[in-house]
């Protein structure tokens, strides 16, 4: 299996808790990448490119595109995505239908309201 892993909000949130879940991943012999939708540039990018080298794994920079689409187009299909903005993971068509989800799912009740939540 391989895990997309998104950095700014995400791995950055939390650091050693994203380590520790790179290893555990990995120890169990899954691949873990960071994909992140930065444009390409060693300057700006020293803090992704030196936690990917301390972890292990490899960095993949969109350049402000989809990351599903722009993985698979390399050949690194994500099975799992962990990312703070799922509306950058899957190819634009599919857009509208991952909108449509989520409306669905609240008009049936499935988040919790406040009082559920208490």
């Amino acid at each position: 299996m391989r895990l997309g892993l998104d950095f700014d909000e995400t791995v950055t949130l939390d650091p050693e808790l994203f380590g520790q879940l790179i290893s555990l991943f990995t120890a169990r012999g899954h691949e873990v990448i960071i994909v992140t939708i930065r444009q390409v540039s060693n300057n700006l990018n020293a803090d992704v490119l030196a936690f990917a080298e301390e972890h292990q794994v490899e960095a993949i920079f969109t350049g402000g595109k989809q990351k599903a689409p722009f993985c698979d187009n390399l050949g690194k299909h994500v099975d799992v995505w962990m990312d703070d903005y799922p509306a950058a993971i899957p190819s634009v068509n599919k857009l509208a239908g991952m909108a449509f989800s989520c409306v669905k799912m609240k008009d049936l009740n499935i988040e919790p309201d406040d009082e559920e939540e208490r």
